[in-house]
């Protein structure tokens, strides 16, 4: 089991400021988000709109505002994160201390592995944190 855990590659997407006003559903997500949505279930699936019955996607409101588990065409889960700043700060520092958090505190620490298990997938846990107005090459990160 920790060989398959640390041999494997999680990968999460967080989206700040994820949530807007809308007058028929309240809070729901942005522009932003819906155009990565969309782009996403195309290349999944072929299509580009999605049934709120598909079961490789599920929506979990969460204390930050909300998360998104996609199950990838080879099984692979993708978690989206979208972060409502009416729930949590919004400055960039506090995006950072979340995704350290989630990562190492709340993922690892609450799983049921030994202690020396824990220590070991916290030292091979690695963070690409981008934001979305860079350019990222990816070069950059084999380096």
């Amino acid at each position: 089991m920790l060989m398959k855990l640390l041999n494997s590659v999680l990968k999460h997407i967080f989206f700040d400021d994820a949530w807007e006003d809308q007058p028929e559903l309240g809070r729901a997500p942005n522009e932003y988000f819906r155009t990565f949505f969309t782009l996403l279930n195309s290349m999944i699936d072929g299509k580009e709109d999605a049934s709120s019955n598909d079961p490789t996607k599920v929506l979990i409101g969460t204390a930050y505002g909300g998360r998104l588990v996609v199950r990838l065409p080879a099984g692979t889960l993708l978690f989206i994160h979208l972060k409502d700043k009416k729930l949590i700060r919004h400055k960039k520092r506090w995006s950072q201390v979340m995704y350290m958090y989630y990562l190492l505190g709340h993922r690892i620490m609450e799983s049921h592995m030994s202690i020396e298990d824990k220590q070991l997938i916290a030292e091979n846990t690695y963070i690409l944190a981008i934001d979305g107005d860079s350019k990222f090459e990816p070069e950059a990160f084999l380096r």
